[in-house]
Order: structure tokens, then sequence, then C-alpha cells
């Protein structure tokens, strides 16, 4: 369901909402389950936690679609086809 306060947002209203709500959930995850995070981590990625703490201070840059498909290369998944 989509809340009746982003229902009629701009694009870019939409994005800054949706990267502070990712900050948030983040920031909020690592205050209250720090101790199960350093478990989990510890077993499977190392140095996650670091990147977690750094994706919650930095601000998300924003481009433009048509930008994000040259930066993120031609899909393999497309190119056998």
């Amino acid at each position: 369901m989509i809340e009746p306060g982003i229902a009629f947002a701009s694009l870019d209203n939409a994005v800054r909402n949706t990267a502070a709500f990712v900050q948030h959930a983040v920031s909020a995850v690592l205050k209250k389950c720090c101790a199960d995070l350093t478990f989990l981590i510890g077993m499977y990625k190392k140095g996650l936690l670091g990147k977690l703490q750094v994706l919650k201070d930095i601000p998300f840059g924003m481009i433009a679609c048509t930008e994000a498909i040259l930066v993120s290369g031609p899909s393999k998944r497309l190119s056998r086809i």
C-alpha cells in the first residue's frame, strides 16, 4: 500500500524519502541489533559492519536512469540472447 503522503510526490521527493528510510532503517538496526550483527558478520561477511556504518552516514547520490544503465554495463543475461 502506498502512503497517501508519497502517492502524489515528485520522483525526486520519492527518491529522497526512500534514501532517508534506508538510512534510518540501517541506523536503527545498527543501534538495536549490533551484537547480533557482529555475530553474523563474524561468521559470514567480514567488514560488512563498517560498510553499514558508512551507508547510514553518507548522502546517497542520484543519477538518471540512462546514466545508471551506462554505469552498470551491459547485462550478461541479455547479451546471450
